[in-house]
């Protein structure tokens, strides 16, 4: 699963979100825009739940195959 930061692009600030279901928290990290969860729960519920930069308006969420070079998310 990839996890953005909007406005797109969004390299400023990390980004947490967190797995409702597994009660993990992701980090979205500085200097990149994206980052993937590798094998993120099937029907999962997220939530963006902090960020230390005010202009990251919102995180976004999408299935897709890593194309390579975008880092686990933390």
């Amino acid at each position: 699963m990839l996890l953005s930061k909007h406005p797109v692009p969004h390299p400023n600030g990390t980004a947490d979100v967190h797995d409702l279901i597994n009660l993990v928290t992701y980090v979205i990290p500085a200097g990149v825009n994206s980052c993937i969860v590798a094998a993120p729960v099937a029907g999962g519920d997220y939530c963006f739940i902090a960020r230390n930069d005010n202009t990251i308006l919102q995180v976004g969420g999408q299935a897709i195959n890593n194309p390579g070079g975008l880092p686990a998310c933390q």
